[in-house]
């Protein structure tokens, strides 16, 4: 989020933040990028500018390599005789256009406050990243495998590189940061993978991960404990908890069924 205060001390006040554009497999050639104000976000189609508002994005066009990533300063500037006093809201919608191409990862959504005054709050990224398991509690019996899917979300000018690891926490710990040598050692008896485990991601955007247990049949029933480690360029969510629990092979559920080997709960 972009903010705009203290208009008695400048006669011009301005703000601007940095766009990082990642070309992907795109064939080499120009981009151009293209900035419109629109009425919300998600929002693709112009709407006229506002009173005393006017922006830029420098430079307005590169040339580009495949797997490259190249950054435009955007500037927005208003004119305080003009423009509306209060708390103003504008959002602009960022596209860049990359020639022979569709694959590169190119818009972006920014949002410009400005106010005469401070607003506790208003400061930071409204929208922020995170990440959550979509099952609680995955039931295997030693020597089985099973998957469970994570789900990440990107927040506020949070595009580009995200990555999710896996790490042991105690079953009994609380939300929030766990000091390294509260955690126990990673069972030698239990494999994870996760995939995929880093990607470029967009702005605003919404992705699956499956994460993969395979377990030893020596490996002793009961909880084992991890935590997801989502990291977006805005920071991501540090703590996501899930329990694999393991069971005697033909262990009975409380149904009086013979459980599933890949059973969620």
């Amino acid at each position: 989020m972009l903010i705009i205060q203290d208009w008695a001390t400048e006669s011009f006040p301005s703000t601007d933040v940095n766009y990082t554009f990642y070309s992907g497999t795109a064939n080499p050639g120009k981009v151009r990028f293209r900035v419109v104000p629109v009425s919300g976000l998600f929002e693709t189609d112009t709407i006229p500018v506002p009173d005393g508002l006017t922006f830029r994005i420098e430079p307005e066009e590169i040339t580009a390599e495949p797997f490259g990533i190249y950054t435009a300063r955007f500037t927005a500037q208003i004119d305080p005789d003009v423009y509306p006093h209060g708390i103003q809201t504008t959002w602009f919608y960022l596209h860049a256009e990359a020639e022979g191409t569709d694959d590169a990862i190119a818009d972006d959504w920014i949002r410009m406050a400005v106010t005469d005054e401070p607003v506790p709050g208003l400061a930071g990224h409204f929208y922020t990243s995170g990440g959550s398991f979509c099952q609680g509690v995955l039931v295997l019996t030693p020597g089985e495998s099973g998957s469970v899917n994570f789900f990440i979300h990107t927040g506020e000018r949070d595009t580009g590189p995200v990555s999710l690891s896996l790490s042991t926490i105690p079953c009994n710990a609380n939300y929030g940061p766990i000091p390294a040598d509260a955690c126990p050692d990673w069972p030698e008896e239990i494999q994870a993978t996760i995939e995929p485990d880093s990607f470029t991601g967009r702005s605003f955007g919404n992705y699956l991960s499956e994460i993969t247990f395979t377990t030893s049949p020596e490996l002793a029933p009961g909880d084992y404990c991890f935590s997801a480690n989502l990291r977006t360029p805005t920071g991501g969510l540090g703590t996501s908890q899930f329990v694999l629990r393991v069971v005697p092979g033909g262990a009975i559920c409380d149904d009086g069924n013979h459980i599933n080997p890949t059973r969620i709960l």
